[in-house]
């Protein structure tokens, strides 16, 4: 079997409070990334997506994060500065059997946005009947 590789990373973004974010983007192991006084993350593991917040809380042997949160995005998105819009990208590949992506935008009213690789079969529908998967 294959092993599955992914990259993340986001865009830039104004955050409201700086400290907190780079706390948290370490207890998930994120890497901070920043541009221009604005910042982001990068996911640098195995897989390119970030841990949920329960594996966190369970890695820190406290629940530090409240659970109402599944992903470490929906955290951090509550911390944008207002009209600031954080887009997440991520993809990933089990060797050439099959390739997987999407991209979620968040603000900080909880609004979201995303679309995945997968779309395309769909939207596909309408140039022609026959279509097949790009995977084994």
């Amino acid at each position: 079997m294959a092993t599955y590789y992914g990259k993340c990373r986001s865009n830039y973004f104004k955050i409201k409070d700086v400290t907190r974010f780079k706390d948290i983007c370490e207890d998930f192991e994120l890497d901070v990334i920043e541009k221009d006084n604005k910042f982001g993350f990068i996911v640098d593991n195995e897989t390119g997506i970030p841990d949920p917040v329960e594996c966190v809380n369970e890695m820190l042997e406290y629940d530090k994060y409240d659970c109402k949160y599944d992903y470490v995005e929906d955290i951090i998105a509550e911390m944008l500065d207002d009209n600031e819009v954080m887009i997440v990208m991520s993809f990933g590949s089990e060797d050439w059997r099959s390739l997987s992506g999407y991209a979620v935008a968040y603000n900080n009213k909880g609004e979201t946005e995303n679309v995945a690789l997968r779309d395309i079969y769909e939207k596909s529908n309408k140039l022609g009947a026959n279509i097949t998967y790009a995977e084994w």
